[in-house]
């Protein structure tokens, strides 16, 4: 089997999310997002989607996540998943060099 074939359908991708937006519920009462991004695009969570219960808006907000897009049939990248990796600050103090640079 060939490992390197199994996620040739899925983007990765590390963005800064900025803001959240709740959106009115599903037909069956499951939660759906916004997602606004420091790049300037916009993502909406899937409906029904189980993995959108992760979600905790007040501690995602400013956010470093890894986004995973995924080539629909027509094309066009979809969401299927997002991952927290942690706040932004936290991430530019980590990687913030010994001598004091502007991030």
């Amino acid at each position: 089997m060939n490992l390197g074939n199994l996620n040739r359908n899925y983007k990765y991708q590390p963005l800064i999310l900025k803001t959240i937006e709740r959106l009115h519920n599903s037909h069956n009462g499951n939660p759906r997002y916004r997602l606004s991004f420091a790049n300037g695009k916009h993502l909406t969570t899937p409906v029904d989607a189980g993995w959108v219960y992760e979600i905790v808006p007040q501690q995602w907000q400013n956010s470093v996540v890894i986004v995973v897009l995924k080539s629909g049939k027509d094309g066009k990248s979809e969401l299927d998943h997002i991952k927290y990796v942690c706040k932004h600050e936290e991430l530019a103090e980590a990687i913030k060099p010994e001598w004091d640079v502007e991030l």
